[in-house]
């Protein structure tokens, strides 16, 4: 098994890796159901505002609240002719500039959506510090952050990186504000290695709690295993492996940092772009089976997890 080149005479999305507007993925974890997510690209005009996109009618098809939604969208939604001059800014086979992505979470018989916003689609089109306008705007959300999001406007003034990181995707929990409603900020950063995880996680050396430093000592026994390298003993926390494609939009490491009302600090999870540090499907899964192994996880057993894979292919 192993992953098909995309074919660059296609129209490609900017959704995933492979061009596709549409992607899958599955939350496992070691208590509870699995979460199965489908993320697109609703195919909508590149004009106009939110109420005259297909956006709201989705959203009442499946219940879900659109209030932080309305202020979300007049933000990022690009004009007309922001798109007409962000468009030389990518390849000639690009389908079209997003304006935004729907998901949906399934867990048993419930089901949530989600938005997803680029403020760098904004700032490439209008210069705009777009950093400032999505920290501004999560400010005037009703209830209020308060102090998660000042963790993380202190860590971006401290960060130790060549450069500050930027906020490349805002995404938002489409439920009612006071029911447990999210906040995710989407970051990146070329380095793969495990120091930079734990700059990150840490926000700098700033959280020093029992539940940061389990995660990251549970995170540091697999890291190998992420990146493809069986010998542990090559990956010190200074080892950063270099992408198979350079050229793609998803390389090194991933971070996003999840808010909620009133929460004291935010939540990091920490994503890695398998596709970059191995070679085939099979390699991934056969890295992705000794991970689940080490947890304990029926999956990592007796070949279970390559079966599930193989029949989904």
């Amino acid at each position: 098994m192993s992953y098909p080149a995309p074919d660059k005479t296609r129209s490609a999305s900017l959704l995933a890796a492979n061009g596709s507007p549409f992607e899958t993925s599955i939350n496992f974890s070691g208590a509870g159901k699995p979460c199965l997510r489908f993320i697109f690209e609703p195919l909508m005009p590149g004009r106009g505002t939110l109420s005259e996109s297909p956006i709201p009618r989705i959203a009442e098809a499946v219940g879900a609240d659109t209030r932080w939604l309305e202020q979300f969208a007049p933000e990022y939604f690009l004009a007309n002719e922001e798109v007409e001059g962000v468009k030389d800014k990518f390849a000639s086979n690009t389908a079209r500039i997003p304006r935004c992505y729907l998901a949906f979470d399934l867990i048993g018989d419930k089901r949530s959506m989600k938005a997803y916003f680029s403020p760098v689609l904004k700032n490439m089109a209008s210069g705009r510090n777009t950093d400032e306008i999505t920290l501004n705007l999560i400010k005037r959300l009703d209830p209020s952050f308060g102090p998660a999001l000042d963790f993380i406007q202190e860590f971006k003034a401290i960060s130790q990186g060549d450069e500050p990181p930027l906020i490349l995707v805002a995404a938002i929990d489409c439920v009612a504000p006071d029911a447990g409603a999210r906040v995710k900020l989407y970051t990146a950063t070329p380095s793969n290695s495990f120091n930079t995880v734990r700059e990150y996680v840490t926000f700098g050396g700033r959280l020093t709690d029992k539940t940061t430093f389990e995660g990251l000592k549970v995170l540091r026994e697999i890291w190998h295993l992420l990146l493809n390298e069986q010998d542990e003993s090559r990956v010190d926390d200074s080892f950063s492996k270099p992408v198979a494609d350079p050229n793609s939009g998803h390389k090194g490491l991933c971070f996003s940092w999840e808010i909620r009302p009133g929460q004291d600090v935010p939540e990091t999870k920490v994503y890695v772009p398998l596709f970059q540090y191995s070679t085939s499907t099979h390699v991934i899964t056969r890295n992705l089976e000794q991970v689940f192994k080490k947890h304990g996880w029926s999956l990592g057993f007796d070949g279970k997890f390559e079966k599930l894979v193989e029949e989904a292919l």
